[in-house]
């Protein structure tokens, strides 16, 4: 169920034909407020929200559920775009054809925030992604590459990553790193 609340109720009164007229009279929500849900304008209360999924037989907390999904997803959206307009405005991306915020990886825009953003940059990227898939992208994406990045992956081990002794831990990543070039090989 990947669509958002008005979607959802549109589409239940079409195929039942009711009107929204009568949904909200039937509800004993304005008709003007029902409209507004209907285009996704308003938010649902929890008293509205169980109301309406009484009426259309849902499962209790059903499109509170989806009205919480919709705004997590607008949310990271909104948050990946700031990252995104942040690391323009730093000319990170010089070297790429500039267009929409999701055509850039989100392995790419985690290291980009490393290396070109701030501490308060950085910070968002753990409102948008879980801390173990950061860490991953850190390890493989930023450790390989040594001597460049040492004291940027020194300071991020120990400050977003909670690690006692940065230098041997990158070290120990680094010796790991080219047993699996070398297996590859």
């Amino acid at each position: 169920m990947n669509q958002n609340v008005g979607q959802y109720l549109s589409n239940f009164l079409a195929e039942r034909k009711i009107s929204e007229a009568k949904f909200a009279e039937e509800l004993h929500i304005s008709r003007p407020m029902v409209t507004y849900i209907l285009k996704g304008e308003r938010s649902l209360s929890l008293k509205q929200a169980l109301r309406i999924e009484r009426y259309c037989d849902l499962e209790e907390g059903t499109l509170l559920h989806m009205q919480v999904e919709q705004h997590l997803s607008q949310y990271k959206k909104d948050l990946r775009g700031k990252i995104y307009n942040r690391l323009i405005d730093q000319k990170a991306f010089w070297s790429y054809p500039l267009g929409v915020p999701d055509h850039i990886t989100d392995e790419e825009l985690i290291e980009k925030t490393f290396v070109c953003l701030d501490l308060d940059d950085i910070k968002l990227l753990f409102d948008l992604f879980p801390k173990t898939f950061i860490k991953k992208v850190w390890v493989e994406n930023m450790l390989p590459q040594g001597d460049y990045l040492r004291r940027l992956n020194t300071m991020v081990a120990f400050l977003y990553f909670r690690i006692d002794n940065p230098e041997s831990y990158i070290a120990r990543q680094e010796k790991l790193q080219q047993k699996r070039r070398l297996n590859y090989v």
